[in-house]
């Protein structure tokens, strides 16, 4: 029987806009640049996860972000602040939260203790320590958005589905 941590899972995350993409990016080749490499997932958009679910709710998962998607416009997020999480292994960008952000995560669960983030750079804690200056030099807030849902399952990484947001107007 395998450990519960090496389980696939599903996951429902909010699609970050191309322009926060490449934010993230610049500042992950920064850290790439100088030698930082990380054991963040690769090979998926910048993202903020809402929910994790286990692979047998694949079908119910993908029905809910369908339906989700639906109701839901896109917004907007204002990228102010850079985190480290407790432990000292994940450095992160996080927006301010808002109303839009945490109503979509309530439909995936609650948002108790859930601090919305994109993962840059994912190691043990002293390289995170070394990495967290040249995200600093850099770093400045910026406008982002949360344009679709996308859902995966993970581990080994498989593509299940993007659904579109409804268009702000």
């Amino acid at each position: 029987m395998s450990n519960a941590a090496e389980e696939k899972q599903i996951y429902v995350l909010a699609e970050l806009d191309r322009g926060t993409q490449v934010n993230c990016k610049a500042l992950y080749d920064r850290l790439a640049a100088a030698g930082f490499s990380g054991r963040q997932t690769r090979g998926i958009p910048y993202h903020i996860t809402l929910g994790c679910f286990p692979s047998e709710e694949e079908k119910q998962v993908l029905e809910a972000s369908a339906a989700t998607a639906e109701k839901t416009k896109a917004f907007s997020l204002t990228f102010s602040h850079i985190g480290v999480f407790g432990g000292g292994n994940v450095l992160f960008l996080a927006p301010d939260c808002n109303r839009k952000l945490l109503e979509c995560k309530e439909r995936f669960g609650s948002s108790e203790n859930w601090t919305p983030h994109a993962t840059l750079y994912l190691e043990d804690a002293p390289q995170v320590c070394r990495a967290l200056p040249l995200v600093l030099e850099r770093f400045s807030q910026f406008q982002g958005s949360v344009e679709s849902l996308l859902v995966y399952e993970l581990f080994p990484t498989r593509f299940l589905g993007r659904f579109p947001l409804k268009a702000a107007q």
